[in-house]
């Protein structure tokens, strides 16, 4: 279960039931929602940030682990690893607008706030699928290192950089 730790306290506010596994979290600034993937449910929970309780699980694909959020356009993104594609998910409706199709077993994603692009490492197929945060389509793909993994987004020289787990 996730927990609710209070900033001022440090002592535990709330014990939250999510899914199977959860793994990431991500927060949506403009509708004061925390997203929780849920790995072995195949399901993001959505939880309240006032009242620590949860609106609502929605269905993804297989193997959800990591979460990104874009507060541009307010959609959250979750590769999902067992199934070769990243769910979009619009943070105002709490429903999956669109699934994408990415490389073999994406596992990271981030977000470049500059050029409103989603960057998706794929790392059995050791590229990454870049997706323009408007209209959610594949712009290209990259090929990269060995395993492609965690990235990191630095607004300050507007470069996402990733880990490539085998090389």
């Amino acid at each position: 279960f996730p927990v609710t730790i209070g900033g001022v306290t440090d002592n535990i506010i709330a014990v939250v039931p999510a899914g199977d596994g959860p793994r990431a979290f991500a927060f949506s600034s403009k509708e004061n929602k925390m997203y929780c993937a849920n790995e072995y449910s195949g399901t993001v929970t959505v939880i309240d940030g006032i009242t620590n309780t949860v609106i609502t699980n929605i269905k993804v694909g297989s193997t959800p682990r990591v979460l990104c959020y874009n507060p541009r356009d307010n959609k959250i993104y979750c590769p999902n690893a067992g199934s070769k594609n990243l769910s979009i998910i619009d943070c105002s409706k709490d429903i999956v607008i669109e699934t994408v199709q990415t490389g073999n077993t994406p596992r990271g994603v981030e977000y470049n706030e500059a050029s409103n692009t989603v960057y998706c490492s794929n790392y059995s197929s050791d590229n990454i699928t870049i997706i323009d945060g408007i209209t959610n389509k594949v712009v290209s793909t990259l090929s990269v290192g060995d395993g492609p993994t965690a990235m990191f987004y630095c607004p300050e020289g507007k470069k996402v950089y990733c880990t490539n787990v085998v090389s």
